[in-house]
């Protein structure tokens, strides 16, 4: 498991990793419908009641489905590679919006 975490975290093209990523980012879409599909049913039924916990549960599922799902996909394998921050000597310039080495 270490090992593989490594292999995507150094950049190196792992297709396997990647289709397994963007399919679990599909899923995950997937997931997001189908909970707000049974989230506009429920609302279009005539009688009407209050929302309980299902529906709260129901849309939090829907928009973390979503904002993972579209991650995922859009991402791939990219999504561990790890991004080069600078250290304590890079200086945030205000005048410039920017950060200086």
């Amino acid at each position: 498991m270490y090992a593989a975490l490594q292999r995507l975290r150094s950049g190196q093209r792992w297709l396997a990793a990647d289709l397994a990523i963007r399919t679990l980012g599909c899923g995950l879409l997937g997931l997001c419908a189908a909970a707000v599909w049974w989230l506009y049913t429920a609302v279009q039924h005539a009688p009407s009641q209050p929302a309980d916990l299902r529906d709260l549960a129901a849309a939090m599922l829907a928009v973390l489905c979503w904002a993972g799902g579209w991650v995922a996909l859009a991402e791939g394998q990219k999504l561990f590679q790890l991004v080069e921050i600078p250290g304590r000597d890079g200086q945030i310039d205000p005048i410039n919006k920017g950060i200086s080495l």
